[in-house]
C-alpha cells in the first residue's frame, strides 16, 4: 500500500518511481569501490572497506547504494542520453567514486578553517 501511495504522488507530480529488488545487498556493497562484504551482520553500524579503505555508516551506505541501483535501473530505459533529472537534479549516468567517502553525521557539517 506505501509503495502503491508513493508511486501515485510521484507520477502525479511528473517523477517516475523505481523499485529495487528486495534481495540487493545495500547494506553489503561499498558505495565506493563496489566491493561485496558478506561477513556484516546486522549488528554492525559501520565498516571499512576492506577493498579501498572507506569508512562506511551502513544506513547511509545503503541509500548511496540504493541511489545507485535506481539511477542504473532508469539508465537502462534511456537509451542515447547521458543525463537525466533524479530527485530534482541532473544525474549523469557515468560516473565513479573520485575520492574516498568517509562517513559524517549531519548534525556535525564540516567547517571552514
Amino acid at each position: 500500500m506505501l509503495l502503491n501511495f508513493l508511486s501515485y504522488k510521484l507520477e502525479r507530480e511528473g517523477d517516475e518511481f523505481i523499485q529495487v529488488d528486495r534481495f540487493f545487498p545495500s547494506t553489503k556493497l561499498c558505495s565506493c569501490c563496489g566491493y561485496k562484504n558478506n561477513l556484516l551482520n546486522l549488528s554492525i553500524g559501520e565498516w571499512i572497506c576492506p577493498s579501498c579503505q572507506t569508512t562506511h555508516n551502513r544506513d547511509e551506505n545503503a541509500s548511496w547504494n540504493l541511489r545507485t541501483e535506481g539511477i542504473r535501473i532508469l539508465s537502462t530505459n534511456t537509451v542515447g542520453h547521458t543525463e537525466f533529472q533524479a530527485c530534482r537534479e541532473t544525474v549523469r549516468l557515468v560516473g565513479t567514486c573520485a575520492k574516498k567517502r568517509v562517513s559524517k553525521k549531519q548534525e556535525f557539517p564540516a567547517t571552514a578553517t
